[in-house]
């Protein structure tokens, strides 16, 4: 408290040397030496005032020595013991005053959260919606008001929000904030979320030659997937080796700096102004609109909240702004540091923040109170939400500065007061409508977060007697909610048929082995997830890193024939180095930093195993081969792909092929390509094998088809194939080979490998699998795949098809698996 005192003292002794102070410095003065009462006021009256501000009571206590102070409090009649001079409820006695309510059951409404209580309080309104004037509404939860206006508004009901919508809401305030964070942080995140909002796409792309939306939006994903820039000028470097596959994205991020430029300028607030006002030229309001009434509204506050900045900066007028140089901020400074254009904006949007815009009532709409308002309502039927504890009565709780005991001593407002002041309005809220009306309450059980809630301890001021029935009643278990539309399928994505390729890859068998519908969605259509707020390398990314820097071990007969580990990881560094400045710059993001350290520490392990290796007598025949079109045939599809790594053993001429996985954790080749299929999990009966008994399914035939591979292309008979590991325990790293993969299993995969290829040769890519592992497009399904996507369109597929051919190949399943018993224990397909 002393260093608080000091840093308060040191503050206003700083305003008076400017002739100012704070606005609460100058109450205080006032309160504790008030002026007189205006001349001509005889009489003061205070007109059911409950919680009166402790410094206007010092005013009236100040005035009362002159004129007529009078004060009127609502209460029981022979009640005024209730109250104190001031007309505020005795905390001693409204603390263990009974609260009438006589329908208990009937006027307690206990609903789940506070959606629930916006649905049953509009139910109710929607019924009274012919009887304008008759019923009003309010809510102690600020939670549920926003959801009963538009439970309202759905319903055809007006309704009207006294308090207003705070100008933070509104779209304008989420661009100056999305501004201030670009200028401010100066970083590449932060740009794009500016560029990717509509007011600047739109911008952007008019003002840029050969630009679109769409082609904008595509360079920034694959700008930012691809080089992660850490700001907004290595972005627009990278820019220029995408411009031709994206024309304009150069252009566009060339405009979005030049603004922000003129931001970081010191044209405060000119230039955020004149912005904004570019950003918004082509918009034609009409006011006719409430929409556009609120943005004119919004648009108007924030000219006012930058003129107050700049009057307080500057010591300019308040008008006539345009065009003027702005003056040095010489009230806006600390020790000759002047703030800069971002630190006014701050101070602006704070500013601008704390209003709010307000609509006028349109005739007959259910005006939605507060909880201090409802005390003023007349209506014969008042509904009120938010009867929980924190909401009636009004609580602070666990105050770092100000507990309880302290308020109390310093004469501020206390929770006991604050109980005291709701206990009393409950009361008067049920007391207006005992004769005539109702007053009905509603409360949650939790919060819209899930967080559990108390009923407020004002329903429990009651005689004992009727105690145990009210606590019954308030926590009581909630029936499952019930009468609900059953749920219907608007609409399906429609998915064009553009026919099945002519060359299939190796990686893609995986894919049509998971399912023909998502591989037809991804080689053919070439849809693949965006990662809009990527902020690191994802597992493909990574492995492409590290795949850059190991293809260089067929090329550099140096690095091939090495037996010095320590050497080998010198020159991995030195080429890690070179490729992560060709794709991502110098300049390189905190996350970015930390994997290319996790590669740098891969790479060095992996030189040490690959120096064993030579060492024992494996030489690299070739890394990153293509295989040659044309050469390669299966199911009539040609074959593609590239091999990571071929080698052979110097002495006894064994091949080995290897493929480098860079996966979090060490994987055995034998396991990523076969799964138990014991339920009957395999759609494609090619795809079933049988070891020892076992039943398993190909998931898989990437290793099995590059040993295959070798034996067309390179004459190799006696063929290793296995992992290459480099997990994230570097520990880990080693070689797996497949043991005891031999021509029995060769033969089971050309066997699953050929019913791919001429599936996707014959375009046999529907139905869907339901819930495949990892399932790169689940957020496209709901429910049920195939009843997601409509292909009626494709040839041999007729709309609703595919239910019922699903349900028929599970039954074919089922017999698949009761035949597969009864076989032998070699490899069957």
């Amino acid at each position: 408290w002393d260093q608080l005192a000091q840093l308060e003292h040191a503050a206003d002794a700083r305003l008076a040397a400017r002739g100012v102070a704070t606005l609460q410095a100058v109450s205080i003065a006032a309160a504790r030496a008030p002026a007189a009462p205006p001349d001509g006021v005889r009489r003061l009256a205070l007109l059911g005032v409950p919680d009166p501000l402790p410094l206007a009571l010092g005013v009236a206590e100040e005035w009362s020595r002159t004129i007529e102070v009078e004060v009127l409090a609502f209460g029981p009649a022979n009640g005024a013991e209730l109250f104190d001079d001031w007309g505020r409820p005795r905390p001693e006695l409204w603390s263990a005053r009974p609260l009438a309510l006589t329908r208990f059951e009937e006027q307690v409404q206990l609903c789940a959260d506070p959606a629930a209580q916006a649905t049953a309080m509009a139910t109710r309104l929607t019924a009274g919606k012919d009887r304008p004037g008759l019923v009003g509404a309010g809510t102690a939860d600020p939670e549920v008001l926003p959801l009963l206006a538009a439970e309202l508004r759905a319903a055809g009901v007006p309704c009207h929000l006294p308090e207003g919508k705070p100008l933070l809401q509104q779209a304008l305030a989420g661009l100056i904030e999305a501004l201030a964070g670009a200028v401010r942080d100066d970083d590449w995140p932060s740009a794009l979320r500016l560029a990717r909002r509509t007011e600047v796409l739109d911008f952007l792309v008019a003002t840029t030659a050969g630009a679109s939306v769409a082609g904008v939006l595509a360079g920034l994903d694959a700008l930012h997937a691809t080089h992660l820039p850490p700001t907004l000028a290595e972005a627009r470097r990278h820019a220029a080796s995408l411009e031709g596959e994206y024309p304009g994205l150069g252009g566009a991020l060339d405009e979005l700096s030049a603004l922000l430029d003129e931001l970081r300028g010191d044209g405060f607030p000119e230039a955020w102004l004149a912005v904004l006002a570019r950003l918004h030229e082509r918009r034609q309001l009409d006011l006719a609109r409430a929409e556009d009434r609120e943005f004119a509204e919004a648009a108007e506050a924030w000219r006012a909240a930058v003129e107050e900045v700049a009057l307080a900066a500057g010591g300019r007028e308040r008008s006539g702004m345009a065009g003027v140089k702005p003056a040095p901020p010489a009230e806006l400074c600390d020790q000759g540091r002047t703030l800069r254009a971002d630190d006014l904006c701050a101070l602006a949007l704070q500013l601008f923040g704390a209003g709010r815009t307000f609509e006028d009532k349109t005739p007959g709409a259910v005006e939605l109170d507060g909880w201090l308002e409802l005390v003023f309502r007349d209506e014969p039927l008042l509904l009120v939400a938010g009867l929980n504890d924190g909401g009636a009565p009004e609580a602070v709780t666990g105050h770092a500065f100000l507990p309880e005991s302290l308020r109390e001593r310093l004469g501020l407002k206390t929770n006991v007061q604050r109980f005291a002041r709701d206990a009393w309005q409950l009361a008067a809220l049920a007391a207006c409508r005992v004769e005539a009306g109702r007053l009905e309450v509603f409360l949650g059980k939790a919060s819209a977060g899930g967080d559990p809630l108390r009923p407020s301890r004002l329903l429990f001021q009651c005689p004992d007697t009727e105690l145990p029935a009210r606590v019954r009643w308030l926590f009581r278990e909630l029936p499952p909610a019930g009468g609900n539309l059953a749920w219907q399928r608007a609409w399906r994505w429609r998915v064009p048929w553009v026919g099945a390729p002519a060359r299939l890859r190796v990686t893609g068998f995986r894919d049509y082995l998971a399912c023909p519908f998502r591989f037809y969605l991804r080689h053919r259509l070439g849809m693949e997830p965006v990662e809009a707020a990527k902020r690191e390398l994802d597992a493909r990314d990574f492995g492409t890193l590290v795949h850059r820097v190991l293809e260089r071990l067929g090329q550099e007969t140096a690095w091939r024939d090495c037996t010095d580990g320590e050497a080998l990881a010198r020159e991995f560094d030195a080429a890690l180095t070179a490729v992560v400045a060709a794709r991502f710059g110098e300049e390189l993001s905190l996350p970015l930093v930390v994997q290319v350290e996790s590669a740098r520490q891969r790479l060095a392990k992996v030189a040490r195993l690959q120096a064993a290796e030579r060492a024992a007598g494996w030489v690299i025949d070739r890394t990153e081969w293509k295989l040659p079109a044309g050469r390669l045939l299966l199911g009539g599809l040609e074959l593609s792909g590239t091999i990571d790594r071929i080698e052979r053993h110097e002495a006894s001429g064994r091949w080995r092929v290897l493929d480098y996985k860079t996966s979090e954790t060490a994987k055995l080749p034998e396991q990523a390509h076969l799964r138990s299929d014991r339920a009957g999990a395999a759609w494609l009966a090619e795809a079933r094998v049988e070891l020892a008994g076992k039943a398993q399914r190909w998931t898989d035939l990437q290793l099995p088809l590059y040993r295959w591979a070798l034996g067309e292309l390179l004459g190799a008979r006696d063929v290793e194939i296995g992992y290459f590991n480099l997990p994230k325990a570097v520990s880990e790293t080693a070689v797996a080979v497949w043991p005891d993969f031999d021509d029995a299993w060769q033969e089971a995969a050309l066997r699953c490998a050929a019913a791919v290829g001429a599936g996707v040769k014959a375009g046999r890519y529907w139905p869907p699998v339901e819930e495949p592992e990892n399932d790169a497009f689940a957020a496209l399904v709901h429910g049920s795949a195939a009843e997601s996507f409509d292909v009626g369109g494709w040839p041999g597929v007729a709309r609703g098809e595919g239910l019922e051919a699903r349900d028929e190949r599970r039954e074919a399943r089922g017999g698949d698996a009761a035949a597969r018993g009864a076989e032998g224990r070699e490899v069957r397909p």
